[in-house]
């Protein structure tokens, strides 16, 4: 589902550039490029976010590090 709203989060902020700007991709340069893929990237992020996902991969993590270092000594 978080990729879904990813994709949909990219074609509502295509169309809106396409509103707002008559000719937004005529020219782009690269700079253009990674600022509109690192908002993209962000706002989806924003809206798919889970605190109880990351949570639980801290959690899985930090037992992982401990077994390790546990099965050093």
């Amino acid at each position: 589902s978080g990729m879904l709203r990813g994709i949909f989060v990219y074609l509502l902020v295509i169309s809106g550039v396409l509103l707002i700007n008559e000719a937004p991709f005529i020219a782009p340069t690269q700079i253009q490029y990674i600022r509109l893929a690192g908002f993209i990237s962000l706002l989806s992020f924003l809206l798919s976010y889970n605190p109880s996902r990351f949570r639980s991969f801290l959690a899985r993590s930090l037992d992982s590090i401990e077994n390790r270092i546990g099965g050093k000594k």
